[in-house]
């Protein structure tokens, strides 16, 4: 939810869509081509390879290179719709029988966290939404769901994250932001890394039947391929937490920063602030809210740091 790297990738060959993509990539097709060399049809093919002109095999290397580039591109633009499976947005939603089965064993795990030890505090902090009802079927969905219910907790700042994200991550400082695509970048390279290794064997299966491949190197490859997958999705879980851990900070530290931005005043309290946070969103998502006197524009000859005066029931103290 909190956008993908490849979405403000510049350069044809980005530092971040070679180790993210291309390596991967290159990896997945290596791997089909290997399994294919093992069958009977390959010496038939190395036959057709040598009937070509040495312009003809120039072409085809090209467009094979095109190829690959071309996929890799495509599946980049699938990191999103990649990620959400396997944070456990499946089809049929979480009243599905797997999901169902998923969900109760997470909250088996929750219920199993003493919050008076240090370890199952973080588990639960880093590791599970604010609200039980809300544990999804996967420890990926779980830590991204953590970070979004972060701004959002009614006990911190009352920021829906995903409304409010896309437009701090504007305000953020340049070298912020940096950090912050850096720590989704290896987010969305285990992502990727995981689902092309979990692709693999039915591919694989498909490439065995056409080049009459042993059964022996289609069963090692996949194997193979599924431990990379498992051991790539448990990265995935690490590199989601560490990159929730600064969209918090980057909430924590900017988010007022995004109100002058909007041109309001600075709320004198936290709790002023969460009712604020609340009907800018009502403003900005329903085009009106209940309460327009919460919407204060700032003068221009005013200081942007500048709160407006606290009220006498105002106890919660600055955000």
């Amino acid at each position: 939810m909190f956008g993908s790297v490849f979405d403000k990738a510049t350069g044809f060959l980005d530092k971040r869509f070679v180790l993210n993509l291309l390596l991967p990539v290159l990896a997945f097709w290596g791997g089909l081509v290997l399994v294919a060399a093992q069958g009977s049809a390959w010496a038939g093919w190395v036959e057709w390879w040598a009937g070509h002109s040495g312009l003809e095999q120039v072409l085809l290397v090209g467009a094979a290179i095109a190829g690959l580039f071309l996929f890799a591109f495509i599946f980049s633009g699938q990191v999103v719709t990649l990620t959400r499976l396997w944070e456990g947005y499946w089809p049929g939603g979480r009243g599905t029988r797997l999901a169902s089965w998923r969900i109760a064993r997470h909250r088996r795990r929750w219920d199993g966290l003493d919050l008076d030890q240090d370890v199952d505090y973080m588990r639960r902090f880093y590791g599970f939404p604010v609200n039980k009802d809300d544990v999804r079927p996967t420890r990926l969905g779980n830590a991204l769901r953590a970070a979004e219910d972060y701004p959002g907790d009614d006990e911190r700042y009352g920021m829906d994250a995903v409304f409010f994200w896309p437009r701090l991550y504007l305000v953020l400082p340049s070298d912020t932001r940096t950090i912050v695509d850096d720590y989704r970048s290896g987010l969305d390279r285990m992502v990727l890394l995981a689902s092309l290794a979990l692709a693999f064997p039915p591919v694989a299966l498909v490439v065995r039947a056409a080049a009459d491949a042993s059964w022996l190197v289609w069963v090692i490859a996949s194997a193979a391929a599924l431990v990379i997958a498992a051991i790539a999705y448990h990265a995935a879980v690490s590199a989601a937490i560490a990159f929730g851990d600064v969209v918090r900070a980057c909430f924590d530290l900017h988010r007022r920063t995004l109100m002058t931005q909007f041109g309001l005043v600075l709320p004198p309290s936290l709790e002023a602030e969460r009712t604020r946070w609340a009907a800018l969103m009502q403003q900005l998502y329903q085009r009106g809210n209940d309460d327009p006197s919460q919407l204060v524009w700032r003068l221009e000859d005013d200081t942007a740091s500048r709160p407006e005066p606290p009220n006498s029931d105002d106890a919660d103290g600055p955000g």
